[in-house]
């Protein structure tokens, strides 16, 4: 809440909260990336469709975390995604 600019968003529709969306700015040798990532519940995207939306805003397939993350009392795979301008 404290961060200045703002890195954190709440995603929501007319009615309610259904996300969340960060960007963590890179320091030191990352100073010039950034860190992008973002939260929807399952009725509002499954990981292909939200990977085809990074994919129509130039984002690149990088590889697969397996493992990476825990939901629902298991783990799971995490997609990774990035974009370079060049």
């Amino acid at each position: 809440m404290e961060d200045d600019p703002k890195t954190v968003f709440a995603i929501a529709n007319e009615v309610e909260s259904i996300g969340s969306i960060g960007i963590v700015l890179g320091e030191d040798v990352h100073l010039f990336t950034a860190e992008l990532g973002y939260w929807l519940p399952e009725p509002y995207a499954t990981n292909r469709a939200s990977a085809r939306v990074l994919e129509k805003a130039g984002f690149k397939y990088e590889g697969l975390l397996r493992a990476s993350a825990f939901k629902n009392e298991r783990l799971v795979d995490q997609l990774l995604y990035a974009r370079v301008n060049a």
